[in-house]
């Protein structure tokens, strides 16, 4: 899959670009070049998920921090490296557009929605950067997620449940 990281003209709109987005964006693609491209390949090995895609945009933009993932979409905004957001959601989309068909169904029902899906993205996210010496990402992370009640319920489970077990169970389901 290949992934076209660009600004967004309709978030260009809404919040005027900064100075600073035009060498975002160019450092974003330096490193999708230089890692990105093999962090979501060893993902979609691992998981056994192929993107439906052949090319996917990737924009990046001035607003609000965060990001989403339909379409992919970055904020230089972010309190976390763009690339750990960019990763996220492309597991997001992976796990939503992809070529075996796979849709994602509850594993934790009695959850919000946002606290079931966000377990899974964290446990894969966190089997990438623990299994490719990125593990400190992680920790950032779960300590940005604790102003936020859902992610930080997400992580819970992942810590109780361990991300490899929750990896594996997404593995079979995809199957």
């Amino acid at each position: 899959m290949k992934l076209n990281i660009r600004q967004s003209h309709t978030f260009n709109l809404l919040y005027p670009p900064a100075p600073l987005l035009g060498p975002k964006v160019a450092e974003l693609r330096a490193w999708w070049e230089a890692e990105g491209q093999t962090a979501i390949d060893a993902i979609s090995q691992r998981i056994g998920l192929t993107f439906a895609e052949q090319e996917l945009p990737a924009y990046i933009h001035d607003g609000p921090p965060g990001g989403s993932s339909d379409p992919v979409n970055v904020s230089v905004n972010s309190k976390l490296p763009l690339e750990h957001v960019l990763i996220h959601e492309l597991i997001h989309h992976l796990l939503s557009f992809n070529e075996q068909g796979y849709t994602y169904k509850p594993f934790y029902p009695e959850e919000e929605p946002l606290v079931d899906i966000h377990v899974i993205v964290h446990a894969i996210h966190e089997w990438y950067c623990v299994t490719h010496g990125k593990a400190d990402l992680i920790a950032q992370d779960k300590k940005h997620s604790q102003k936020h009640p859902a992610y930080a319920r997400s992580w819970e489970i992942v810590r109780e449940e361990g991300f490899v077990q929750i990896v594996n169970r997404l593995q079979e389901a995809a199957r």
